[in-house]
């Protein structure tokens, strides 16, 4: 009898062992991410919708030049597991060109415009299993052009960076503000580190000196750090 007592005070002991071992494993992998913060650095790639005046001027015909690039920063703080609030800041550099009038002797201006912007998101987690997470992100966007090249290509093959009085000039919008639609995928690599994937697409209020409507669309690569 003494012995049998003996056996099921040592299998109670066993178990309480195991629970205690086991309860920091089982609440460390339901982990909330509620109050944390996180950091995304990010480049991509995409191009413009009316990115140029569309009707001619002056004998000056435009045209939209793909492929812009971005890059920049993000900082993103969980106000519950599924809500996060994101704000960032990033570089901006996209094109649009200009065929001259023939009776010049240049070909075509290609215009390189420089600039930053600004976003507020909100981000909605809509999906998680295992380490890959799906955010909805709807937002603002502030894009500001701080800077032109203009490339002339002359009809005998040379070309020089000079702006002529003749071509017209400040035919972008300088300050824009407009809306931010994104889909943010993410994998986890460990709990504080991961890899996303950013589909995006802007529509803005200003337009280049015509009535279209002024879009851009893209994606970027970043990697982002929960603390």
């Amino acid at each position: 009898m003494k012995q049998l007592l003996e056996m099921n005070l040592l299998k109670k002991r066993n178990i309480w062992m195991i629970l205690i071992i086991a309860l920091p494993i089982i609440s460390s992998g339901q982990e909330t991410e509620k109050g944390k913060l996180s950091v995304s650095l990010h480049a991509g790639t995409g191009n413009t919708i009316n990115g140029f005046r569309s009707s001619d001027y002056n004998g000056f015909s435009f045209y939209g030049i793909t492929n812009q690039f971005t890059y920049g920063l993000d900082v993103s703080y969980f106000l519950s597991d599924k809500h996060r609030i994101r704000i960032g800041a990033g570089y901006l550099q996209k094109y649009y060109g200009s065929q001259w009038p023939a009776n010049y002797d240049m070909n075509y201006t290609k215009v390189t415009l420089y600039g930053y912007e600004l976003s507020l998101n909100y981000d909605y987690k809509i999906y998680q299993k295992g380490k890959f997470q799906l955010f909805a992100s709807p937002g603002l966007i502030g894009e500001f052009v701080v800077e032109a090249d203009y490339q002339n290509f002359l009809d005998n093959g040379d070309s020089n960076y000079k702006l002529y009085n003749i071509y017209p000039q400040d035919e972008y919008p300088t300050e824009n503000v407009g809306l931010n639609l994104s889909m943010i995928s993410k994998y986890k690599l460990t709990n504080w580190c991961g890899l996303t994937l950013t589909p995006y697409y802007n529509v803005f209020l200003k337009s280049y000196t015509d009535s279209n409507p002024y879009q851009r669309f893209g994606v970027s690569l970043g990697a982002e750090f929960t603390f």
